[in-house]
């Protein structure tokens, strides 16, 4: 019976994972290859799935709760809130603890400026906003 109970677990794991997997994709489909929290251009295999409410605080693996971001991001928030990552990243002082968190500051105030020259650089072009993307 152990043995069953055992298997079963695993099962139910590799489900999760391929749900979570599932979902990634989805979610960097519909956000066209960037970053949920830093905006950054990202490959398919490199999208890692965030949970905005973690498992540790009651997160599940639901479409909802699921997010495709880079990996700098994924590790910085860890176990906090979405709401908190997010105005950790918005704030216009660093953090003051964590080498990924600062990493994570870093790259989004970069992606965003970067974002900013490029629509800049196509209106002033007479190009439409899509080519910046």
């Amino acid at each position: 019976m152990r043995k069953h109970q055992t298997a079963t677990a695993y099962n139910l794991m590799r489900t999760e994972q391929m749900f979570q997997r599932l979902y990634v994709s989805e979610d960097w489909s519909a956000r066209r290859g960037r970053c949920a929290y830093c905006t950054a251009k990202m490959a398919r295999e490199d999208a890692t799935g965030d949970h905005r409410v973690a498992r540790k605080h009651g997160g599940s693996v639901n479409r909802e709760n699921i997010k495709a971001v880079c990996k700098p991001c994924n590790a910085a928030k860890g176990t906090m809130s979405e709401a908190a990552f997010k105005t950790m990243l918005r704030s216009p002082f660093p953090p003051p603890y964590g080498e990924a968190k600062l990493c994570a500051w870093i790259r989004y105030r970069l992606e965003r400026a970067t974002r900013r020259s490029l629509l800049r650089i196509c209106r002033y072009a007479g190009l439409p906003d899509e080519a910046a993307a």
